[in-house]
Protein backbone atom coordinates (compact mmCIF):
# COMPACT_ATOMS: atom_id res chain seq x y z
CA UNK A 1 0.00 0.00 0.00
CA UNK A 2 1.91 3.36 -0.90
CA UNK A 3 1.23 5.60 1.15
CA UNK A 4 1.38 5.78 5.07
CA UNK A 5 -1.83 6.49 7.13
CA UNK A 6 -0.15 7.07 10.39
CA UNK A 7 0.16 11.15 10.92
CA UNK A 8 -3.55 11.83 9.06
CA UNK A 9 -6.54 13.53 10.33
CA UNK A 10 -9.51 11.32 10.53
CA UNK A 11 -9.73 9.48 7.42
CA UNK A 12 -13.21 8.51 5.94
CA UNK A 13 -12.92 5.35 4.41
CA UNK A 14 -14.89 3.71 1.63
CA UNK A 15 -15.28 -0.37 1.23
CA UNK A 16 -17.61 -2.63 -0.28
CA UNK A 17 -20.13 -4.84 0.89
CA UNK A 18 -17.31 -7.34 2.33
CA UNK A 19 -15.41 -4.92 3.81
CA UNK A 20 -12.43 -4.21 2.02
CA UNK A 21 -11.43 -0.88 1.92
CA UNK A 22 -11.16 0.81 -1.63
CA UNK A 23 -10.80 4.39 -1.22
CA UNK A 24 -9.32 6.99 1.28
CA UNK A 25 -10.19 10.67 2.18
CA UNK A 26 -8.07 12.78 4.65
CA UNK A 27 -6.15 15.25 5.66
CA UNK A 28 -2.43 14.43 5.67
CA UNK A 29 -1.28 15.21 9.20
CA UNK A 30 2.29 15.24 8.01
CA UNK A 31 4.63 14.92 4.48
CA UNK A 32 3.85 10.88 3.05
CA UNK A 33 0.88 10.57 4.64
CA UNK A 34 -2.36 8.70 3.57
CA UNK A 35 -0.22 9.21 0.28
CA UNK A 36 3.44 9.51 -1.35
CA UNK A 37 4.41 13.06 -2.24
CA UNK A 38 1.53 14.34 0.14
CA UNK A 39 2.68 17.26 2.01
CA UNK A 40 1.27 18.13 6.04
CA UNK A 41 -2.68 19.38 5.85
CA UNK A 42 -2.95 18.48 2.04
CA UNK A 43 -6.70 17.00 1.16
CA UNK A 44 -5.97 13.48 0.38
CA UNK A 45 -8.57 11.32 -2.16
CA UNK A 46 -7.72 7.93 -2.80
CA UNK A 47 -8.37 5.27 -5.24
CA UNK A 48 -6.92 1.96 -3.50
CA UNK A 49 -7.54 0.27 -7.15
CA UNK A 50 -9.35 2.24 -9.72
CA UNK A 51 -10.07 5.63 -11.27
CA UNK A 52 -10.80 8.37 -9.05
CA UNK A 53 -13.93 10.39 -10.96
CA UNK A 54 -15.37 13.45 -10.99
CA UNK A 55 -18.44 14.06 -12.01
CA UNK A 56 -21.22 17.01 -12.23
CA UNK A 57 -25.01 17.02 -13.04
CA UNK A 58 -26.16 14.19 -10.59
CA UNK A 59 -23.34 11.90 -11.71
CA UNK A 60 -24.73 11.64 -15.30
CA UNK A 61 -21.36 13.43 -16.99
CA UNK A 62 -17.98 12.48 -15.84
CA UNK A 63 -15.77 15.78 -15.88
CA UNK A 64 -12.57 14.67 -14.81
CA UNK A 65 -10.88 11.11 -14.60
CA UNK A 66 -7.62 10.71 -12.58
CA UNK A 67 -6.03 7.01 -13.72
CA UNK A 68 -2.81 5.46 -12.45
CA UNK A 69 -2.24 2.43 -14.51
CA UNK A 70 1.18 2.27 -12.33
CA UNK A 71 3.69 4.60 -10.64
CA UNK A 72 5.48 5.84 -13.89
CA UNK A 73 1.88 5.98 -15.92
CA UNK A 74 -0.35 8.62 -14.28
CA UNK A 75 -3.00 10.05 -16.46
CA UNK A 76 -5.77 12.76 -16.45
CA UNK A 77 -8.24 13.07 -18.72
CA UNK A 78 -11.34 15.56 -18.84
CA UNK A 79 -14.54 14.57 -21.07
CA UNK A 80 -13.15 11.10 -20.81
CA UNK A 81 -12.90 8.42 -18.74
CA UNK A 82 -10.44 6.41 -20.25
CA UNK A 83 -7.36 9.09 -20.55
CA UNK A 84 -5.40 7.64 -23.01
CA UNK A 85 -1.92 9.75 -22.46
CA UNK A 86 -0.92 12.20 -19.13
CA UNK A 87 -3.20 14.54 -20.18
CA UNK A 88 -6.34 13.77 -22.80
CA UNK A 89 -8.96 16.21 -23.48
CA UNK A 90 -12.09 15.48 -25.34
CA UNK A 91 -15.33 16.91 -26.42
CA UNK A 92 -16.40 20.02 -28.07
CA UNK A 93 -14.48 23.01 -27.17
CA UNK A 94 -11.50 20.66 -25.86
CA UNK A 95 -9.06 23.73 -25.77
CA UNK A 96 -6.21 24.79 -23.38
CA UNK A 97 -6.36 28.90 -21.90
CA UNK A 98 -2.99 30.21 -21.21
CA UNK A 99 -3.55 33.31 -19.45
CA UNK A 100 -1.01 35.75 -17.89
CA UNK A 101 -2.98 38.85 -17.86
CA UNK A 102 -6.15 40.03 -19.19
CA UNK A 103 -4.03 41.44 -22.24
CA UNK A 104 -1.96 38.43 -22.71
CA UNK A 105 -3.73 34.57 -23.39
CA UNK A 106 -3.45 32.33 -25.42
CA UNK A 107 -6.23 29.63 -26.46
CA UNK A 108 -4.82 26.43 -28.29
CA UNK A 109 -7.09 23.40 -29.36
CA UNK A 110 -8.62 21.47 -32.43
CA UNK A 111 -10.76 22.94 -35.06
CA UNK A 112 -12.39 21.36 -37.85
CA UNK A 113 -9.28 19.94 -40.09
CA UNK A 114 -6.76 21.39 -37.85
CA UNK A 115 -5.09 22.82 -35.04
CA UNK A 116 -4.90 26.27 -34.09
CA UNK A 117 -3.27 29.13 -31.56
CA UNK A 118 -5.35 31.49 -31.17
CA UNK A 119 -4.35 34.93 -29.56
CA UNK A 120 -6.68 37.57 -27.69
CA UNK A 121 -6.30 41.09 -26.83
CA UNK A 122 -8.16 41.19 -23.51
CA UNK A 123 -11.22 38.97 -24.93
CA UNK A 124 -11.31 35.13 -24.75
CA UNK A 125 -14.88 34.92 -26.55
CA UNK A 126 -13.27 37.17 -29.58
CA UNK A 127 -9.21 36.08 -30.29
CA UNK A 128 -7.61 36.23 -33.47
CA UNK A 129 -6.13 33.64 -35.42
CA UNK A 130 -2.61 33.76 -35.08
CA UNK A 131 -0.97 30.69 -36.32
CA UNK A 132 -3.19 27.63 -37.82
CA UNK A 133 -1.74 23.66 -38.65
CA UNK A 134 -4.04 21.75 -41.02
CA UNK A 135 -4.51 18.18 -40.89
CA UNK A 136 -3.52 18.43 -44.57
CA UNK A 137 0.19 19.46 -43.69
CA UNK A 138 -0.58 23.55 -44.77
CA UNK A 139 0.27 26.15 -42.06
CA UNK A 140 -1.36 29.43 -41.92
CA UNK A 141 0.02 32.04 -39.92
CA UNK A 142 -0.62 36.14 -39.31
CA UNK A 143 2.16 38.64 -39.97
CA UNK A 144 5.81 37.06 -40.76
CA UNK A 145 7.05 33.76 -40.85
CA UNK A 146 10.58 34.77 -39.93
CA UNK A 147 13.51 32.03 -39.71
CA UNK A 148 17.26 31.92 -39.52
CA UNK A 149 19.81 30.51 -41.58
CA UNK A 150 22.45 28.79 -40.31
CA UNK A 151 26.10 28.64 -41.84
CA UNK A 152 27.22 25.63 -39.49
CA UNK A 153 24.45 23.20 -40.94
CA UNK A 154 25.01 24.26 -44.75
CA UNK A 155 27.36 21.99 -46.95
CA UNK A 156 28.72 21.98 -50.27
CA UNK A 157 28.74 25.78 -50.38
CA UNK A 158 30.08 27.12 -54.08
CA UNK A 159 30.03 30.92 -55.37
CA UNK A 160 27.96 31.42 -58.49
CA UNK A 161 30.13 33.40 -61.14
CA UNK A 162 28.20 36.76 -62.06
CA UNK A 163 25.36 35.88 -60.07
CA UNK A 164 24.31 39.77 -60.36
CA UNK A 165 24.44 39.27 -64.34
CA UNK A 166 21.91 35.99 -64.40
CA UNK A 167 18.21 36.10 -64.96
Amino acid sequence: MQGATTGVSPVFKIADSAGTVKARVGIAGNAGALAAGSDANDLVIRSESGAILFTDDGGATTTLTVKSLNTTDPRVGIGTTDPKKMLHIKGAGSEMVFEKSFTNTWRIGPVSGGFVFDATDGNISSPFRAFAIQRSGQIEAKGAIVHTSDARLKTDIETIPQALDKS
